[in-house]
């Protein structure tokens, strides 16, 4: 008699399904463990990188008002010395073209110590025969109001500090949407142990842990700003 050979103890195709079931579930639990844990470490990075570039921002922002308004003295306060030398070098002018050489003095000993150079080296070119002269002292390169030279460097301060608290207002802002994005992909993953049927359960751990994935690779990118 021929004998065919069996599997004594076959095993029941719902047993093996469920053992993959099961398999599939585990590693899916831990898939989802990992991600909560990293993505709660990112999402506390994010709110507390969120927070230092707004307070970076305050601070620029209270550096450009601060810089703005000395630089708007400094402008003033120029204003009114070149107003001073203006109207002494008319005074001057004048006293020249009317051959009063006592009155011109008069009004040269009174120019201000940065107005003279100027007004020697315009002199000194005889603007009266001179066609190749400037038409006045404030022509000339020579000529300088330290007011004036201290309203543009502050001027030029003002524009870094608005340029630095613009950047890290956008930094700010950038943190705070990856923090929303890491709430969004820990919701899902938290949501997926919801799902009964294995199907859904994956496309929705699948889901959370992608865009976990794609927000923490962006993360490492962003620039970061560290109390010292």
């Amino acid at each position: 008699m021929d004998e065919t050979m069996t599997d004594e103890n076959p095993q029941p195709p719902e047993e093996s399904t469920d053992a993959a079931e099961s398999s599939a579930m585990r590693w899916m639990e831990l898939i989802a463990v990992l991600v909560l844990t990293l993505g709660t470490v990112g999402a506390a990075w994010s709110g507390y990188q969120n927070a230092r570039w707004g307070g970076e921002q305050a601070t620029a922002t209270a550096n450009a008002n601060g810089t703005r308004i000395e630089s708007s003295r400094s402008q003033a306060a120029g204003g009114q010395l070149v107003q001073v030398d203006v109207a002494l070098f008319f005074k001057a002018a004048n006293a020249i073209a009317a051959g009063d050489e006592g009155r011109e003095q008069f009004y040269v000993k009174r120019f201000r110590d940065e107005f003279r150079p100027a007004w020697d080296a315009w002199i000194a070119m005889e603007p009266d025969t001179n066609p190749n002269a400037p038409p006045t002292p404030f022509d000339l390169d020579i000529y300088e109001v330290a007011e004036l030279d201290e309203a543009k460097l502050l001027e030029a301060e003002t524009e870094a500090f608005s340029v630095e608290a613009a950047d890290a207002r956008s930094n700010a802002e950038i943190y705070g949407i990856v923090f929303l994005l890491i709430a969004a992909a820990l919701f899902f993953v938290a949501l997926s142990p919801k799902f009964t049927n294995l199907r859904n359960r994956v496309l929705v751990l699948a889901l959370g842990s992608t865009v976990f994935v794609v927000v923490a690779i962006l993360l490492t990118s962003l620039p970061k700003s560290v109390a010292l």
